[in-house]
């Protein structure tokens, strides 16, 4: 009876964790096609997007879709989602002056009307919790900095380096495991204030999941940062950058594995290192069949958390490159 009991939960835990990861993709989804849209200057679709976003995750958007999608919602007149969406973000404590300036006129009229009525709402706002986190951060490159400054002309990761390094990643991850996962964007705020660049604790993570330059390999935030993809605590964008550097032949795996989900890095990669630069005359190559396969991988491997394909992070790329002219200026699309 015992046994039956445990096989029970473990299929009803499975179930519910299979219904979130699919939940959370489906966002994902949804988010990619409102900056895809962006990206082809087609606001109305975007807004339309986001909005199915939204539905799907009500509770704990992300502030740089909520920025953008805000900026849509203004564009095609829907003052009431803009200040839904707007108020969201200053709750987390978004800075204002990141969007005032790209209005006039009638927009920033309604735009300021909007901001008067708003009431802070708190209720998940961790203040400690976010001054924590702020201060290893500062700390982190505070530490980098003081070690650069000394030795200009050789390698400021010096063995005090590491050490203080290791005692800040072990405080963010008691911090994290401390409140269940890593802390979403309700509960911490924007801790750089700003809602357009990921949260101060993932420059942490960066110096201690690579070790060239810049910090020594730790496995210690694997399962939370994938595990937070799928409760909406950490951007699959963050985890291809920040992870990235495990696809250097120096680190012994690449791969980040979480339950039964394997991904292997590079998640993404520049369009002239793959098969787009290879004669296309000369398809049946060696070459060429090998840089089309790895394409497929890292196609595959970031559909499993949420990225959309490698030819839509060019397109992305490309707008980037591009520095769009108003009213696409303002829109920010993470790489």
């Amino acid at each position: 009876m015992k046994f039956c009991t445990l096989i029970l939960n473990y299929l009803l835990i499975t179930t519910l964790v299979n219904a979130q990861n699919k939940e959370a993709l489906l966002y994902y989804e949804a988010v990619n096609n409102a900056e895809l849209s962006i990206v082809n200057r087609n606001t109305k679709d975007a807004l339309r997007y986001y909005i199915k976003a939204f539905e799907i995750n009500p509770k704990k958007p992300f502030s740089n879709d909520l920025y953008n999608a805000f900026h849509c919602a203004m564009d095609e007149k829907r003052y009431d989602l803009a200040q839904k969406y707007l108020y969201k973000n200053m709750d987390r404590g978004f800075q204002l002056e990141l969007i005032t300036k790209y209005y006039s006129g009638e927009d920033l009229k309604v735009l300021d009307s909007i901001i008067k009525l708003h009431i802070p709402d708190k209720s998940l706002f961790n203040q400690a919790l976010s001054l924590k986190i702020k201060k290893l951060s500062e700390w982190d490159s505070g530490v980098r900095k003081h070690s650069l400054e000394s030795r200009p002309a050789g390698n400021y990761m010096t063995d005090s380096v590491y050490r203080i390094d290791q005692i800040i990643t072990d405080s963010l991850f008691s911090l994290f495991t401390r409140h269940g996962a890593i802390p979403n964007q309700d509960v911490i705020g924007n801790t750089r204030n700003d809602p357009r660049v990921s949260p101060n604790y993932t420059i942490i993570i960066l110096h201690h999941v690579l070790s060239i330059n810049a910090g020594h390999r730790n496995d210690v935030f694997d399962t939370l940062a994938i595990k937070g993809i799928f409760e909406f605590n950490y951007h699959p964008k963050w985890f291809a950058g920040d992870f990235g550097q495990r696809a250097n032949p120096m680190h012994k795996d690449s791969t980040v594995t979480y339950n039964d989900l394997t991904v292997k890095f590079p998640l993404r990669i520049p369009i002239n290192r793959l098969w787009h630069n290879i004669d296309m005359k000369d398809k049946k190559s060696t070459k060429y069949i090998k840089a089309l396969k790895e394409e497929q991988r890292i196609d595959n491997d970031r559909k499993k958390i949420g990225l959309s394909p490698l030819k839509s992070y060019w397109e992305i790329i490309e707008f980037i490159k591009s520095k769009p002219e108003p009213p696409f200026d303002k829109y920010s699309i993470l790489l």
